[in-house]
């Protein structure tokens, strides 16, 4: 990618999220630092700052940064249950698009497998809730070609 592009993906960033555009890490960031050079990059930045963002979200809303950071737990009076059996729905949805429709995946990689580890975790603190039809312990999505194959093989066993 180019320093031009780079620059461009980072204004996008301090338009939208002014507190991340000085992370190294990003890959706009990246791009510009590995071209001309850290020194050029923090120049970059404090001429960015220089100006107000023009695209912040309106006050109320949610923030996406705080809904996969922090994550769901019991203290926040979620009922267990409840959110086992809502991520098992919401993975086992995802799962079929992702095999039966891909071009229309609507969350990313990460974020499904972020909600598998909050199942996942879920199912070990709570044991009493497993079922060997979740999508955290068996292969493919149900109805699956692969989740077939797998169930006949394993009565071959």
């Amino acid at each position: 990618m180019s320093v031009h592009g780079g620059k461009v993906l980072m204004r996008k960033v301090y338009n939208r999220f002014p507190d991340m555009v000085d992370d190294e890490s990003l890959i706009g960031n990246i791009w510009i630092i590995e071209q001309k050079g850290k020194e050029y990059w923090k120049s970059f930045i404090s001429e960015l700052r220089q100006s107000e963002p023009n695209d912040l979200p309106d006050e109320n809303a949610i923030d996406w940064r705080s809904q996969i950071s922090t994550p769901i737990s019991v203290e926040k009076s979620i009922d267990p249950k409840e959110r086992i059996l809502q991520l098992r729905k919401d993975l086992e949805y995802h799962e079929k698009l992702y095999y039966t429709d891909p071009e229309n995946v609507e969350i990313s990689d990460y974020d499904y497998d972020m909600m598998m580890k909050e199942l996942e975790k879920l199912e070990k603190d709570y044991p009493h809730f497993a079922d060997e039809e979740s999508p955290s312990v068996r292969v493919g999505f149900s109805g699956s070609e692969t989740q077939k194959n797998f169930e006949k093989n394993l009565k071959k066993v």
